[in-house]
C-alpha cells in the first residue's frame, strides 16, 4: 500500500481498531436475528405510523387501519421478549426456528387476542401468541390494503389526492388540482398520468371569501366538476389589499362575495359569536351588524369574564386616555408613531407578564395598531425577552395582520394625537371593525380621547360609548401607568431639547454650511 494511502487507511480508523473488529465480527444466529429484528421492526413501525396518519380512509379500509394499530402494539411487545437477557432458549428453539404460523384467522377476534397477549405472564406463550397474531395481521394488510407501485413525489401526491374526501389548500395553490388524473387503475399509477380524464370535485368552500379578489376566486371556481360553491366571509371587515390607487378605483380588489351581495343574492348570517366577552362585542355588534348578532352561551358565563390586572382601568372593555401623547412620523416619513403610547403599552405588557409568571396563568396578548411605524416602535420596546416563557405570548401586528386572529387580551394603540382631530385611515370602518373584534376576554384601547372625539369618525362614537358605559379612564387613574407615561414624556422632552441644541450649534451639518 502506498505511504499516503496507508496514512489515510490508518486515519480512517480501520486498521487495528475497534471499528474494524466490529465490522469483521461474526455474530451468532441469535445476535444476528436480534440486530436484524430491531432494525426492521423500527422501520416497519415508522412505515405503518406514516400510513396510519396520512393515508386516506373510507369504510372499506376501516379494518386495515385497526390492524395497523394492533401491529404497532405487537411490535412493541416482541422486542422485550427477543432482547431479554434471561435465558429464552425455549422461545428460540421451539417457536422461532420450528413452528409455522397458520394462515387465516378471524379479524373480528384480533382485538381480543391482542388483549390476551398483553395480559399473558408466560414468556413462551406470550411470544407464540404475539408472533402468530402479528404475522396474521401483516398478511391481512398485504392482501387488503392496495398501495401504489410508485416512488416519485408527484405520483404519490396523485395517489393521495384521488382518494381523499376533502382537500385543504389556498386559492392560488388550487391550480395544481387541474392536472390530477382520475383514479382508474390503483395498481398502475404511471398509467394514470397518461390519461386525459381529470379529477373532479363536487363542492367548493371558500373561507375569508370577502378578502379575496375576484380573479383569485376564479382559480378554484373553474376546477372540473364543481357543482356547488359556498362562500364564507365578512364584507364588513378588511377586503383584499390593493396598493395601486388606479386598480383600487377600478374595483380590482372587489371580491366575488361582494359582487354577489350587490346583485342581491341571498346571504345567510351566522348570527352567534363565540369569541368576545359581551362587553367587548356590544359596540361592534350594534355599529357594524345592526344588532343582528347575539353572544354565544360560552361567552355569557361568569367564568368567561377575567380580570388579569387588579387596577380598575383594566376591565373587560376599557378606553385608556393618554392625552400627553405626541404623534410623529418615522424617518423618511414611513408611518406614524407615538412614543408615549408605545411606553404605556409596553408597561401594560410588562405587568401582564409578571402576573402570568407569578400566578402560572397562561395569557396570550395581541398588540394592534393601524400604523406600521407604531408596530415597529412597540416591537422595539418589547424586544424578544417574552419569547422564552411558554406560559406567556405577545404578538405585535398591524390591524391588517391580525384579521382572522384572536388573543385573550387585545391592546389597541390608536397613535393619532393632535388638536385638529385628524386621524387618517382610522376612519376606515372595516379596519376599525377588525381591530375591535380580535379580543376574547379583554379589550383595552389606548389613545388620545380628545383627538378621537374631534375626528368626526367612528372613533368619536367609540369614545362616547366608552364614556356612557363608564369604561373611559385616564391613564393618571393608575399610578404605575401614570409613572410610565410621565417618564416617557420626560425622555421625549429631553430628546427634543437635545435636537434643538444640536440645531442651534449646527451639529451634524456639513462644514461648508457652518
Amino acid at each position: 500500500m502506498p505511504e499516503e494511502g496507508e496514512k489515510e487507511y490508518h486515519k480512517g480508523g480501520w486498521c487495528d481498531s475497534e471499528a474494524l473488529k466490529e465490522a469483521l465480527r461474526v455474530l451468532p444466529f441469535k445476535g444476528y436475528l436480534k440486530d436484524s429484528f430491531n432494525k426492521l421492526s423500527g422501520d416497519l413501525c415508522d412505515c405503518i405510523e406514516t400510513l396510519y396518519h396520512d393515508h386516506p380512509r373510507n369504510s372499506e379500509t376501516r379494518r386495515s387501519f385497526q390492524c395497523m394499530l394492533e401491529v404497532v402494539e405487537l411490535i412493541k411487545i416482541l422486542p422485550a421478549l427477543i432482547n431479554c437477557d434471561k435465558d429464552n432458549s425455549d422461545i428460540w428453539s421451539d417457536e422461532l426456528l420450528e413452528r409455522k404460523i397458520q394462515d387465516g384467522g378471524d379479524p373480528t377476534l384480533w382485538r381480543e387476542e391482542l388483549t390476551c397477549v398483553q395480559t399473558n405472564t408466560c414468556n413462551k406463550s406470550k411470544f407464540r401468541l404475539a408472533r402468530s397474531l402479528c404475522v396474521q395481521e401483516l398478511r391481512y394488510l398485504v392482501d387488503n390494503l392496495d398501495l401504489p407501485n410508485c416512488y416519485s413525489i408527484k405520483e404519490i401526491q396523485f395517489y393521495l389526492l384521488q382518494r381523499v374526501k376533502c382537500i385543504l389548500c389556498t386559492v392560488s395553490s388550487s391550480f395544481r388540482l387541474y392536472n390530477v388524473p382520475m383514479d382508474n387503475s390503483p395498481s398502475d399509477i404511471c398509467w394514470l398520468v397518461k390519461k386525459s380524464e381529470k379529477l373532479t370535485l363536487d363542492l367548493l368552500i371558500v373561507d375569508e371569501a370577502a378578502q379575496l379578489k375576484e380573479c383569485e376566486t376564479l382559480i378554484p371556481l373553474q376546477l372540473p366538476g364543481i357543482r356547488q360553491a359556498v362562500f364564507i366571509g365578512d364584507e364588513y371587515q378588511l377586503p383584499a389589499l390593493v396598493k395601486s390607487k388606479i386598480s383600487d378605483n377600478a374595483k380590482f380588489g372587489r371580491s366575488v362575495f361582494e359582487r354577489l351581495s350587490m346583485l342581491g343574492y341571498c346571504k345567510h348570517l351566522l348570527n352567534v359569536q363565540y369569541r368576545m366577552h359581551p362587553k367587548i362585542s356590544k359596540f361592534p355588534v350594534v355599529t357594524f351588524y345592526d344588532g343582528k348578532i347575539s353572544d354565544g352561551p360560552n361567552v355569557t358565563t361568569k367564568s368567561y369574564e377575567k380580570r388579569f390586572l387588579a387596577s380598575k382601568i383594566f376591565g373587560s372593555y376599557s378606553f385608556i386616555n393618554v392625552d400627553g401623547g405626541h404623534e410623529t412620523t418615522e424617518k423618511h416619513g414611513h408611518g406614524w408613531k407615538n412614543t408615549i403610547e408605545a411606553a404605556a403599552v409596553s408597561r401594560i405588557v410588562q405587568r401582564l407578564f409578571k402576573e402570568s409568571f407569578s400566578t402560572g396563568i397562561k395569557i396570550s396578548v395581541g398588540v394592534v395598531s393601524p400604523y406600521n411605524g407604531q408596530v415597529r416602535e412597540i416591537s422595539e420596546k418589547l424586544g424578544k425577552s417574552y419569547d422564552r416563557y411558554d406560559g406567556f405570548s405577545v404578538k405585535v401586528k398591524s390591524v391588517d395582520g391580525f384579521q382572522g386572529a384572536e388573543e385573550d387580551i387585545i391592546i389597541i394603540s390608536t397613535v393619532r394625537s393632535n388638536k385638529a382631530g385628524s386621524v387618517g385611515f382610522l376612519t376606515n370602518m372595516q379596519r376599525t371593525n377588525v381591530a375591535l373584534t380580535r379580543a376574547k376576554h379583554c379589550l383595552w384601547i389606548v389613545g388620545n380621547g380628545t383627538t378621537l372625539s374631534n375626528s368626526k369618525s367612528v372613533w368619536q362614537k367609540i369614545v362616547k360609548d366608552a364614556q356612557d358605559r363608564d369604561c373611559y379612564f385616564d391613564a393618571d387613574e393608575d399610578k404605575d401607568l401614570s409613572n410610565a407615561v410621565f417618564k416617557a414624556v420626560i425622555e421625549l422632552d429631553d430628546a427634543d431639547n437635545l435636537v434643538e441644541k444640536m440645531d442651534s450649534l449646527d451639529i451634524g451639518k456639513p462644514r461648508s454650511q457652518v
